[in-house]
């Protein structure tokens, strides 16, 4: 079950002495069956402790759809935007200076114009102009919901407005709203990338599952995600969905490896979790290994 290069350096106990423990769940590539590993494991994890499950794929979750659950509990989420006083402006232009994001153009005539879409809410502009001359706009970018599965697991959800082009804000106001439910257990489920989005989702994770596939276009993006979480200084481990499928052999740091199984799709188009509708099967042991093997599980 569990490939080379892992090292036990896992201790369950000393994670939960503060009373909650923290699991990401990324890939990288699109489609490898992050969501299904995350939706899976947070549905056994609840037989035994309190799990909060966090959507963080804003621009596409599904996590809801593998539960058959309808969202619930909607708060529409805002976030700050610059509004310029022409009156105060000194047309200094730090503003635009120190925009990171080039949200900030200025016009010929040397007051600044901003670019909404590119905006990214840091308030860099608000906190370095000298005269007080912009002040805190809003605007709406999209949804957040918090959907009772069953007693011990609660779904919450992050979904980004139509039409946005930035998914990171939209990120963070998802693990804001999730510090509203208490857990023993938190499980974050990634947008897919490598992006500023997907670090934000992860930067409290204390163990991160990286699932890929064995395709040429998998193992690219395993080694790019690889490369995140290492530059985070997380401890983590892979885990390989659709095992089977080609003769790409991924070996390192490889802690599960769940093949192909029809068993498994079928679960996935009924939105049902897989451990659920074949529970005490091989199925349900493809996702009990892992959180046994690092002591998250004990029977």
């Amino acid at each position: 079950m569990v490939g080379e290069g892992v090292e036990w350096e896992w201790v369950w106990e000393e994670v939960m002495d503060h009373g909650s423990m923290i699991i990401g769940v990324t890939g990288g590539k699109g489609g490898t069956g992050k969501s299904t590993f995350a939706v899976n494991i947070s549905s056994l994890l609840s037989r035994k402790y309190r799990v909060k499950l966090i959507d963080a794929d804003v621009e596409c979750p599904n996590d809801h759809i593998l539960f058959s659950k309808e969202l619930k509990n909607e708060v529409r989420e805002r976030i700050f935007i610059p509004s310029f006083n022409y009156q105060k402006c000194i047309k200094c232009s730090l503003c635009q200076k120190n925009c990171s994001e080039n949200a900030i153009v200025m016009f010929k005539n040397g007051y600044p114009f901003l670019l909404p879409n590119l905006c990214s809410s840091c308030k860099t502009c608000y906190i370095v102009c000298p005269t007080k001359a912009i002040e805190s706009g809003s605007k709406f970018i999209g949804s957040t919901f918090i959907t009772e599965i069953n007693e011990n697991l609660t779904l919450v959800t992050g979904m980004l407005d139509p039409g946005q082009e930035r998914s990171y804000p939209m990120v963070l106001r998802t693990l804001d709203r999730a510090n509203e439910i208490k857990s023993e257990i938190t499980i974050i489920d990634t947008s897919a990338g490598t992006g500023n989005h997907v670090a934000a989702s992860l930067m409290d994770a204390e163990i991160v599952f990286a699932v890929t596939e064995e395709t040429p276009l998998g193992l690219h993006d395993l080694e790019m995600i690889e490369r995140l979480i290492e530059k985070m200084d997380k401890m983590y481990y892979v885990i390989v969905n659709r095992h089977g499928i080609s003769d790409i052999n991924i070996k390192e740091k490889v802690l599960g490896k769940i093949p192909y199984d029809e068993r498994i799709a079928e679960s996935y188009y009924r939105g049902i979790p897989a451990v659920e509708m074949f529970k005490n099967t091989d199925i349900e042991n493809y996702f009990l290994e892992p959180l046994m093997e690092v002591g998250i599980w004990q029977r």
